[in-house]
């Protein structure tokens, strides 16, 4: 297991049919992280916990006496050293970090029903919900060793159907009529799939008994049964009838499971999107896309652009376009905005100037697309977007383009940091344009908003300076008051380039700008 971290969790005990709860600290993972890091998890493991993970909420609701545990998912489940299954304390401050994470939109969407993304409705039929969709995550980010049957599978999915159609509260009509009242009834599904696994096994043993005893049985009998011609001959056209009514009932069967890959697929490219898009986790997108591409071949295309993005590693520029268009030829929805985000993060590494008019297409077509921006929290993406488009008009000398790009984001940009540059890009931008007055307009504007920034100051210093209608005395008065708002600008080393080349002279508090 990889390096292990304290967390506080419930310390649920039974005793005599009633429930207690304490708090207590364990070393240990979140099934997240436990996954990343094992791809293949022993089956019989796998199973316990998807086994235990219901007790343990189980306990939670009869002994705490809420309706909800309310954050369902692989980063409130806690894998202690001994693979034993906890539940995370959210109450305590120390999580925070990991509830934060849980309040993600990308983490909400995953695993809250539709209409419960901001955990408005407290309820037990949530909880049950999205254990289903923990479920498929677990399915999804991990293979079994041994490989789980296909009987076992179809189980499983059901198992999953049903945490998934749980009714939040008014009777509809339903696809699946079985529900689920409480997490005991879920834990017991699993009782029976161990429970039968081990009657397998037992069949298993008994194998080299029976197959003994037929061989009696063959070697005693066998004359008569030879003898016995007409007999024969029915038995092998009834086996022939049974091999065909065997084939036609295979077929529905087919259909199934052509069904249940087509959506194990689709489960995998959105988990693989949510590692690849939002956390930004190429190693273990490369994982999920790894087991899509056995079904599908734009799986194979999207491991391969994740394992570069993972690895940092140099690709030759045609290799990477060739990659990147084959991914274009093979997106199945042309109105999911996933797919055109995704190339983004590819064609920012391609430096030809036929890829960057081709990020101005996908980046403009993305922002045209609807629906994503409402579920874009913080209006990261569109921002990250922006900033894309922005480079590549720079790059393909469409200054005007960028600069009106450069605008649009900083009405979006909160942080000052990030304002400060895109001030900063603005006044050279609008100075290439030779749009000197807009330049002059925006580096004030700046100046006026960020009360110490020696960037923008150390910029508008410069234009004083290298205009030569601006009386010297003037630019001297402009540089003396900066030095006072912001004394570090002295020892920058722009200013310092500023101070060679326009003759400026600083003694105290007097300046003197002598070209």
């Amino acid at each position: 297991m990889q390096e292990q971290t304290e967390y506080e969790v419930w310390k649920l005990v039974e005793n005599q049919g009633r429930c207690y709860a304490s708090t207590d600290c364990v070393g240990g993972v979140t099934l997240a992280a436990y996954l990343k890091h094992h791809p293949v998890v022993p089956q019989e493991l796998l199973l316990r916990w998807m086994k235990e993970i219901p007790r343990e909420l189980e306990k939670f609701h009869r002994c705490r006496g809420n309706p909800c545990f309310q954050y369902v998912n692989p980063f409130s489940i806690i894998i202690g050293s001994e693979g034993t299954v906890h539940l995370l304390n959210l109450e305590s401050g120390k999580q925070k970090e990991l509830l934060k994470k849980m309040r993600r939109r990308e983490v909400r969407e995953s695993f809250q029903r539709e209409d419960n993304k901001h955990y408005q409705r407290i309820s037990m039929s949530d909880d049950i919900y999205s254990l289903g969709r923990t479920y498929q995550y677990v399915f999804a980010a991990a293979d079994t060793a041994p490989p789980i049957c296909r009987r076992d599978r179809r189980r499983l999915q059901r198992i999953i159907a049903v945490c998934l159609s749980q009714d939040p509260g008014r009777e509809t009509e339903r696809k699946f009529k079985k529900q689920y009242h409480n997490f005991q009834e879920i834990s017991d599904q699993f009782s029976k799939i161990q429970s039968e696994n081990k009657r397998i096994s037992k069949k298993k043993l008994l194998f080299p008994i029976l197959a003994a005893v037929l061989l009696i049985l063959f070697f005693g009998v066998g004359r008569s049964v030879l003898d016995g011609k007409g007999r024969m001959k029915k038995q092998l056209e009834r086996e022939a009838q049974n091999q065909t009514e065997d084939r036609e009932s295979e077929k529905p069967r087919q259909v199934e499971d052509t069904l249940d890959r087509q959506e194990e697929t689709k489960l995998r490219f959105d988990l693989g999107f949510l590692y690849f898009l939002d956390l930004e986790d190429y190693e273990k997108s490369r994982e999920i896309f790894a087991g899509a591409a056995k079904t599908e071949p734009l799986g194979a295309c999207y491991e391969k652009l994740s394992a570069y993005l993972a690895s940092g590693e140099e690709m030759e520029e045609k290799e990477l376009a060739d990659l990147l268009g084959q991914i274009e030829e093979q997106i199945p929805d042309r109105e999911d905005f996933r797919y055109y985000y995704s190339l983004l993060r590819g064609y920012r590494h391609l430096t030809a100037e036929s890829a960057k008019r081709r990020v101005i297409e996908i980046g403009t077509h993305c922002l045209e697309l609807e629906g994503w921006k409402e579920k874009d929290e913080e209006g990261r993406k569109q921002k990250e977007i922006l900033r894309e488009l922005a480079a590549a008009y720079e790059q393909t000398e469409e200054i005007a383009n960028a600069a009106g790009v450069y605008e649009e984001l900083l009405d979006m940009e909160e942080s000052s940091e990030q304002r400060e540059q895109i001030y900063e890009k603005l006044v050279l931008l609008y100075e290439k344009n030779n749009d000197q007055e807009k330049a002059w307009e925006v580096c004030s504007q700046g100046i006026e908003e960020l009360k110490d920034s020696g960037t923008l100051r150390i910029q508008f210093i410069r234009m004083q300076c290298q205009n030569s209608g601006t009386d010297r005395q003037i630019c001297a008065q402009t540089i003396q008051k900066y030095l006072k708002e912001v004394p570090g600008i002295a020892s920058d080393e722009e200013f310092k380039k500023l101070k060679a080349i326009y003759d400026i002279k600083v003694e105290g508090e007097n300046v003197w700008v002598g070209r």
